[in-house]
């Protein structure tokens, strides 16, 4: 669960603390099809599967998977089509661990 700081009022140092849950598998699926709006896609690349792999994950967390990919794309190949599933793997196999 990830917490929330919100200042009571404009010139308050209290801040409320708000619990924000992680998003289910679909809102981070939902997540996912946002970020890849005009990104092109390989076919192998299940959304579904990808939400499902990242339970726990914050939606910035999960947002961040299809533009670190998209980058290491870019990286490996300046005239790619497409993110593959190996840019994804990169991107999860980095030093990167959700809390």
């Amino acid at each position: 669960m990830h917490l929330l700081l919100a200042p009571r009022g404009i010139l308050s140092h209290v801040f409320t603390q708000v619990a924000v849950p992680p998003p289910t598998a679909a809102q981070r699926a939902a997540i996912l099809s946002a970020v890849a709006g005009e990104m092109q896609l390989a076919e192998n690349l299940d959304i579904c599967a990808l939400a499902a792999s990242t339970e726990g994950w914050s939606g910035a967390e999960v947002a961040a998977i299809l533009r670190d990919a998209a980058t290491a794309a870019i990286r490996e190949n300046p005239e790619a089509q497409c993110i593959q599933a190996r840019h994804i793997r990169m991107y999860q196999s980095a030093d990167f661990t959700p809390p």
